[in-house]
Order: C-alpha cells, then sequence, then structure tokens
C-alpha cells in the first residue's frame, strides 16, 4: 500500500489542504462525489461521472460545497 511519500502518490494532506498537483476542478469533483457517496450513491455509470465533472468544471468551490451538501444530508435521514 503507498505511504503518500512514493513519487506519484499525494498525501491526505495535500488532498485535503490543496497541493499545486491537484488541479482544482479535481478537488471539486472529489467534494461532489463524497456528497453522492454519503447520500449511498456508489454505483454511478460512466454519465453520472461525466455529469459531475461537468457541474465541477461550472461552478465554484463554495458552490460545490453546497451542492454537495444536500445529497448528503438527505442520505443521513434515511
Amino acid at each position: 500500500m503507498p505511504s503518500g511519500r512514493e513519487p506519484g502518490y499525494l498525501t491526505l494532506r495535500q488532498l485535503r489542504f490543496g497541493s499545486p498537483a491537484v488541479p482544482m476542478t479535481d478537488r471539486r469533483h472529489q467534494v461532489l462525489m463524497a456528497g453522492l457517496g454519503k447520500a449511498g450513491l456508489y454505483d454511478l455509470v460512466p454519465e453520472d461521472d461525466e455529469a459531475v465533472r461537468a457541474l465541477a468544471d461550472r461552478l465554484d468551490e463554495p458552490t460545490v460545497r453546497r451542492v454537495a451538501h444536500r445529497p448528503a444530508a438527505a442520505g443521513g435521514q434515511r
């Protein structure tokens, strides 16, 4: 298992707090995917991933967090 110190692997801190190696769009995509995951939506098809990437490309970070919060909150109410 990679330790995060090997070339090509990012540490959790780099992923969470930012790194020049992780473009902003990728972080926004991760936030949206995490929100969907908390809602229990794991069986996404490639078209779903494309839709999430399109949102990540077009929305700013605060809006992405608000959008991701909705399915996450709904998933916690089941």
